[in-house]
């Protein structure tokens, strides 16, 4: 029987509350090696109405027989979207859902390679569950450090 890690891996993007489009790129129970493959032909595109796609990743993980739940949202750190989902709206709805998903027992922890989300994060998130990252080469190694943080918990 063939160890199927339990995580999924989704992106993310919108053109307006009409068209919130969430992808799994790695579902649950597939295996990490089967699909691993897809993160290379990743590219940015579209806006970033993060809410939803945070409230559609907490669905998911409601769903499944974990015994910890937690969530590692990459981003530019800028809730954005073209019918005026930005600045103050947009940070309290990421908030909401992000004190929505605390209540269910979902862990949130945000990275973003992008000094300007030093200003919106702390709006978003407590302080301990966001690192701002001086470049993108220094990812993996901090997501390993916070994943390690978390499970000691």
């Amino acid at each position: 029987d063939e160890y199927v890690e339990s995580f999924a891996l989704a992106t993310f993007t919108s053109n307006t509350r009409s068209s919130c489009q969430f992808n799994l790129l790695k579902p649950f129970h597939a295996p990490w090696h089967s699909t691993r493959g897809r993160l290379g032909g990743l590219k940015p595109h579209g806006y970033t109405r993060i809410g939803p796609a945070l409230r559609h990743a907490q669905e998911l993980l409601l769903n499944e027989s974990v015994r910890r739940r937690m969530i590692f949202l990459i981003t530019d750190g800028k809730p954005c979207d073209y019918d005026r989902y930005e600045g103050r709206y947009g940070m309290q709805d990421v908030k909401k859902a992000i004190e929505v998903g605390q209540l269910n027992g979902i862990q949130t922890h945000a990275f973003a390679v992008e000094k300007q989300a030093l200003e919106s994060f702390p709006e978003m998130f407590s302080r301990h569950d966001y690192d701002v990252l001086s470049r993108p080469e220094a990812l993996a190694g901090t997501m390993c450090k916070v994943f390690a943080r978390l499970l000691a918990r």
